[in-house]
């Protein structure tokens, strides 16, 4: 009776380790992005996207670091999908354009998915408040007057 009983235990403890070290895994990768992308290293952070959404996610945060300054990144919930093998993380970011300096809200969902023994991006996608965190502006806001070159499609 007690060497079941410590088996069960065993085994319960283990499935708690294992969900902890993936929920840890996905943390580490969800705050190594948003860490990168808030500082401008877009490119270093472009290595957590999978190649299919590479293209965007650098379309959509070309302009990050320089353009657009990101005031504040919060993780606001973060959750592990019931395969253990994708996860959800909501980010309220405030940021502004350096040319104009209003301060922006935008939430945006993020979507990962375990590739190997890491996490990468799948999916980002602005549910509320200033989509235009993912609007291609001018470099040379001189020679354009600061308009908008092209609205991006939030997710495409």
């Amino acid at each position: 009776m007690r060497s079941a009983l410590f088996l069960l235990c065993l085994v319960s403890s283990g499935c708690f380790m294992q969900n902890r070290a993936t929920i840890e895994r996905v943390g580490d990768a969800v705050q190594g992005l948003n860490d990168e992308t808030r500082w401008g290293k877009t490119t270093l952070a472009a290595d957590r996207v999978v190649p299919a959404f590479r293209e965007q996610f650098l379309v959509n945060h070309e302009g990050w670091g320089s353009r657009i300054q990101i005031a504040e990144c919060d993780l606001v919930s973060l959750r592990l999908g019931e395969d253990e093998a994708s996860a959800t993380s909501i980010m309220n970011i405030s940021w502004y354009r350096s040319d104009t300096m209003e301060v922006a809200q935008s939430t945006l969902r993020q979507t990962w998915q375990e590739i190997g023994r890491n996490f990468a991006l799948i999916e980002e996608e602005v549910v509320s408040g200033d989509e235009s965190i993912f609007t291609r502006y001018p470099a040379d806001e001189e020679t354009s007057g600061g308009e908008i070159v092209a609205d991006l499609p939030s997710g495409a």
